[in-house]
């Protein structure tokens, strides 16, 4: 699959495929389920060889991991499991279980030996309270669970090109809006119609292989160029 057919940025939504992994493991903690640490640490150690679909890793993700040269720019490293179905700890929690406790397929739950005993910091969670007779740590008391009776969701995976295009105009209407509170009202600018994609480089490069031709980008602008300047003199002529 070449690059151009791939997406340019990881995914930011769960995938059937992540979802399925994490329900796999939490069913073998079905009563207390397990602390989101935990849950990626065994994550990680039963599917060490899990991967994505081709077309959702980002090309970034085959890149290696190396350190900038002495004096050079910062470059962002690439996750370490780039193309694993669950990437970090970090989209597990803020993407995946978070998406799981909207399908109700999971529920978060407070393991405390007593659940008469609530303090005031502990009640505003919203958690359910599991009675656990073992110690757990005080950093672990907070776990996932598998809802008992529930059954895995069948909602298909989202269109890639609709979800990034969706994220592409949000990102933009925030934008005016921040600018818009600077401006007066009759300078601000609408979000109704938002502009078009750019194309980037890939694309354009796409495009012209698909018309049978080599893609270079200074001919295209010395093309540019050439067609502008005759523009130009076309309009001294007719003066």
């Amino acid at each position: 699959m070449s690059a151009a057919s791939r997406i340019q940025s990881y995914v930011f939504w769960s995938t059937a495929q992540a979802r399925q992994i994490v329900r796999n493991v939490l069913l073998k903690e079905p009563k207390i389920g397990m602390h989101h640490q935990q849950l990626f640490d065994e994550i990680v150690k039963q599917y060490p060889t899990e991967k994505l679909p081709k077309h959702l890793v980002p090309v970034q993700a085959e890149i290696p991991r190396t350190p900038p040269a002495r004096g050079g720019a910062f470059v962002k490293p690439a996750p370490a499991l780039g193309d694993h179905p669950v990437r970090s700890m970090r989209y597990l929690k803020k993407v995946i279980l978070e998406d799981m406790l909207r399908l109700n397929e999971v529920e978060r739950v407070i393991v405390t030996k007593d659940a008469k005993d609530k303090d005031s910091r502990r009640t505003r969670r919203k958690a359910l309270y599991v009675n656990h007779s073992e110690p757990v740590g005080a950093e672990q008391i907070y776990r996932w669970r598998v809802v008992p009776g529930s059954e895995p969701s069948d909602e298909p995976d989202p269109d890639p090109k609709e979800m990034f295009e969706t994220k592409r105009v949000e990102a933009w209407k925030k934008k005016v809006r921040e600018r818009n509170k600077l401006l007066p009202l009759f300078q601000r600018m609408s979000t109704a119609h938002p502009p078009p994609p750019k194309r980037v480089i890939w694309q354009r490069e796409k495009e012209a292989r698909e018309k049978g031709f080599e893609y270079d980008p200074f001919s295209v602008c010395l093309h540019y160029f050439r067609r502008l300047t005759q523009f130009y003199a076309f309009c001294a002529v007719v003066r």
